[in-house]
């Protein structure tokens, strides 16, 4: 296949199981000769961070002069975007030559196991992504988990270094359950034969010790003051363990001392507030790593020094993305969860000045929560019609629901006419509104605002 081609076949494929099952992808990987297990990674899940928290640690290892690969989703202008090494997106011809090949695998396993049959969309970019990141022989890999955990692609993987699950919230819950505590027992599925780090509390926190309990692992959990999310959350932290032996607990502590004596972090190029309980949750996690205790026996001022660059060079794109000269900051939060961090993030950088919106939200997407967390009286929301694979929420929902909240909402026919609106709204009103366009809702509206950059 050339790259088109393998756009059109990776896009024909179903994109999710109704009754999901890790059986095909166990066989598929048993059959080419366990090549994950060659990959030393690191796996990230959790409902909202994962993306950024996995970001994080592969700048982190990169910085350290190794070479590392991330798989992440979704992608925001192209698929290339979800295989990563050393900050380079896999280029057009190693996609299609890459895709090639699993695809002829895909086929053959499919003929043998006609009960089976070929891998799903996920199924089929992982795989793709064990094949590059074992081809190109990266020193270790950084894989995102798509949804949930148990019965999610990437949970072929067992030779892992930690397994992170940033935190638990309602989100995707046609697939994960209901309640927290049961989407954290199907996020608890990737726990294996490694640490546990996480930043989760409550119900989900109980399920998640539980968990590591039943696999025989220690659980690291990270507490960042009163508010996770505080300015000064990457020095005023701590950290303690569950499950763990008196040796890995103090071993554990005292990683967390010198993060916290040689890491003084000022500036995260991912500039939202959110992002300081997702960068600390990253150093933690690369904190229990050989990489860590071998750099910081070996050269402890460089370790630092490379950990504190990859902290304050990581690039996520469409997370708080600033972009200055459109006058926009863009946050692909989709989940109530997401919407209060931005929310928080947001009054912190305009100490509450209302905001001007463009937001569209999938209609399988709690528009109403999202937006219960999101906006404050004397905001301001415009809703371009957007027209994708997936239905949209429709107007008249979101306009009953900015009416609840005292919000003013405005229909706009395309992208273009929103941001139009948007400008309008906060030129004609100097001072009323901050300066800053917030573009939210989902990462298919970031990327009708990505694409109109081009």
């Amino acid at each position: 296949m050339n790259y088109q081609e393998s756009l059109d076949y990776i896009k024909s494929l179903v994109p999710t199981l109704s009754r999901p099952t890790m059986a095909r992808m166990d066989l598929f990987f048993e059959e080419l000769g366990r090549p994950q297990d060659k990959l030393v990674s690191f796996h990230v899940g959790g409902t909202n961070g994962k993306g950024s928290v996995s970001t994080y640690l592969a700048s982190m290892i990169a910085a350290c002069g190794k070479k590392v690969a991330k798989f992440t989703g979704p992608h925001m202008l192209k698929y290339n975007e979800r295989l990563v090494i050393n900050g380079r997106d896999i280029s057009d011809e190693d996609f299609a030559a890459v895709a090639t090949e699993v695809l002829q695998f895909s086929r053959a396993f499919a003929e043998r196991h006609p009960q089976l049959g070929p891998l799903t969309w996920f199924e089929f970019l992982t795989a793709m992504a064990v094949h590059y990141f074992n081809a190109e022989k990266v020193d270790f890999a950084v894989f995102e988990v798509g949804l949930g955990g148990r019965f999610d692609a990437t949970n072929v993987l067992h030779n892992v270094v930690v397994s992170t699950i940033t935190n638990v919230d309602l989100d995707h819950m046609q697939f994960l359950g209901n309640t927290v505590a049961a989407i954290a027992g199907e996020k608890s599925g990737i726990i294996k034969k490694a640490p546990l780090v996480t930043a989760a509390g409550g119900d989900a926190l109980k399920v998640l010790i539980e968990a590591s309990v039943s696999a025989g692992v220690p659980a690291v959990i990270v507490k960042s003051g009163d508010d996770l999310l505080k300015e000064d959350s990457l020095r005023d932290f701590s950290v303690y363990t569950a499950n763990a032996s008196a040796e890995f607990a103090a071993m554990v502590q005292e990683r967390v001392q010198l993060l916290r004596t040689n890491l003084p972090v000022e500036t995260l190029s991912l500039s939202a507030a959110y992002q300081r309980l997702n960068a600390l949750t990253a150093l933690v996690t690369i904190s229990l790593s050989d990489l860590f205790a071998s750099l910081s026996e070996a050269d402890s001022d460089k370790l630092f020094a490379a950990l504190r660059q990859g902290i304050e060079t990581s690039y996520w794109p469409g997370r708080f993305e600033i972009i200055t000269s459109r006058s926009q900051i863009m946050d692909g939060a989709h989940n109530p969860h997401g919407a209060r961090a931005l929310r928080q993030s947001l009054d912190e950088l305009y100490q509450a000045k209302p905001i001007v919106f463009i937001f569209a939200s999938f209609e399988n997407k709690d528009a109403r929560g999202f937006l219960k967390e999101l906006l404050r009286p004397g905001d301001f929301l415009i809703a371009p019609t957007l027209v994708g694979e997936r239905p949209f929420h429709k107007f008249d929902d979101i306009e009953a629901i900015c009416r609840e909240l005292h919000v003013a909402c405005y229909q706009a026919v395309d992208f273009a006419s929103a941001a139009e609106k948007a400008g309008k709204m906060i030129a004609d009103n100097q001072g009323k509104f901050a300066e800053m366009t917030v573009i939210t809702g989902s990462f298919a509206t970031v990327r009708e605002a990505k694409a109109a950059l081009t």
